[in-house]
Formats: structure tokens, C-alpha cells, sequence
């Protein structure tokens, strides 16, 4: 047997030893694969679009957390709506946060409602809830006195408005 023959076959055992530790990996790699498409994912928070039927639906069971949130995101994608204005105002007043972006709100709401849509009368009750809150005492009771024109006797009966006035004073 010659020099050449010899390594001639050497190269042949070489690559012939290769082939099987390459079909072992094609073999991990597809159960490795099939491995994870027979798993579920799961992800840990899903974020899901705000819909303004959720909103309302947590604003009147009272869950005011979750509804700023709902109103909050529904702001983010409709920036110039007074209505996702007012209402995310009115739960910062209610959840007593961040007062300055409830008046900012408030006060867009009402000066925008005029010209896109109508917004609750309610506005005028949290527009002075949060200017007392930031200390314009003045201005709030104004504001009282604005919601008790438009919401009469009757709409504005639940709001102990009485007590809010003498505090302003």
C-alpha cells in the first residue's frame, strides 16, 4: 500500500466519522424544536388595547384604579377627546394623585367641550375639587357654584357641595 493510498483512506475514515456526530445534531436540533412548539407560551402580562366599555363599566362600579388606567390609556391613543379628559381627571381627584394633571385635565375638558363634545356637568364638581386640592380656593368655590347652576338641586344632592363651599371660604 502506497503513502498516498494510506491517506487517501485516512481522509475517508475522517469525513465518515464526521457524518454520524452531524446527523446527532440535525437530530437535536429538530427534537430540540419540536420540543418548544409542543410547549405553550405564556407570557406574563398581556397587554391588552383599552376599550372605552371597560372604562365606564370600572368607573361605575367605583373600581377607580382600573379605570384610570382604562381612561388614562384611551387618552394616550385620543389625546384631544374632553371626555377621556375629564374622566381621567376626575379619577386622579378621586385616587388623590398627581392634582396639577387633574386641573390641567379638567380645565382642557371644559374649554375643549365646547367645540368636539358635550362633557358631564360633573366636571365643574371635580374641575373645584381639584383646584381646592392645589390650594386655589377662590376658583374652586366658582367652580362650585358653576356645577350647582348646571346640575340643579337634584344633580348635585350626592355631592355634599355645601361642605366643600364652606371649606373654600
Amino acid at each position: 500500500m502506497k503513502l498516498s493510498t494510506y491517506t487517501k483512506y485516512l481522509r475517508l475514515r475522517v469525513i465518515n466519522t464526521e457524518g454520524p456526530v452531524r446527523v446527532a445534531r440535525r437530530a437535536g436540533l429538530v427534537l430540540a424544536f419540536s420540543l418548544l412548539l409542543a410547549c405553550p407560551a405564556n407570557s406574563q402580562d398581556e397587554v391588552t388595547r383599552p376599550t372605552r366599555g371597560e372604562a365606564q363599566a370600572a368607573w361605575d362600579r367605583g373600581d377607580i384604579g382600573k379605570a384610570y388606567s382604562q381612561f388614562n390609556g384611551l387618552l394616550l391613543l385620543y389625546t384631544r377627546d374632553p371626555l377621556y379628559q375629564f374622566y381621567t381627571g376626575a379619577c386622579l381627584v378621586r385616587l388623590e394623585r398627581d392634582i396639577q394633571r387633574a386641573v390641567t385635565l379638567l380645565s382642557s375638558a371644559i374649554n375643549s367641550s365646547v367645540n368636539i363634545k358635550s362633557v358631564p356637568d360633573e366636571v365643574w364638581f371635580y374641575y373645584g375639587r381639584a383646584l381646592q386640592m392645589s390650594g386655589s380656593f377662590s376658583q374652586a368655590r366658582d367652580a362650585y357654584e358653576k356645577f350647582a347652576k348646571l346640575a340643579g338641586k337634584k344633580g348635585s344632592a350626592g355631592y355634599d357641595l355645601q361642605r366643600y363651599i364652606d371649606q373654600c371660604n
